[in-house]
């Protein structure tokens, strides 16, 4: 684990992209996702995605889309209570600090503020810790699964925003 500073959890801008992108990059280099990568780059600039980024020190190490729900995941027509989370990432060395529970709180907020009753996501079968944090925030399995582009099992979470 590496602290440099203060923390801050706090909306990205067009010029957090390249180095948002380049966290989660790092934060999955063994999972062999080139093209994914090039999607977050792609969505991050859309003016209804939402990236949200966590400095620690000014260094940026951690980063998450909100992007608006559609259905047949992504494809269809937009779902309007519906928000989709991706990207989210810490780098390696700032696991373990509980920066992806600040991160991912901060984006649940402001998917509320923003009117959305519903988060999906989609992540890794075999990524427990991601799994547990999930869980904690209300996140279930929709019984949903698919592989990701090296195959590797996934499994669609979603959680209610709004009671």
């Amino acid at each position: 684990m590496t602290e440099t500073g203060p923390v801050t959890v706090r909306p990205g801008t067009p010029d957090d992209i390249d180095a948002a992108v380049a966290v989660w990059s790092r934060a999955n280099e063994q999972k062999n996702l080139p093209a994914h990568a090039a999607r977050l780059r792609a969505w991050a600039r859309d003016p209804d995605t939402a990236l949200h980024v966590v400095e620690d020190g000014g260094q940026l190490v951690g980063m998450a889309l909100r992007l608006p729900g559609r259905a047949d995941d992504g494809a269809g027509p937009l779902i309007p209570d519906l928000c989709h989370l991706t990207g989210i990432s810490i780098l390696p060395e700032h696991q373990g600090r509980h920066l992806g529970r600040r991160l991912l709180d901060a984006v649940l907020a402001a998917g509320r503020r923003d009117g959305y009753a519903r988060a999906t996501l989609w992540t890794h079968a075999d990524n427990a810790r991601a799994g547990r944090l999930f869980a904690t925030r209300g996140f279930g399995p929709t019984g949903r699964t698919a592989p990701d582009e090296a195959g590797a099992p996934m499994v669609h979470l979603e959680c209610v925003l709004k009671v």
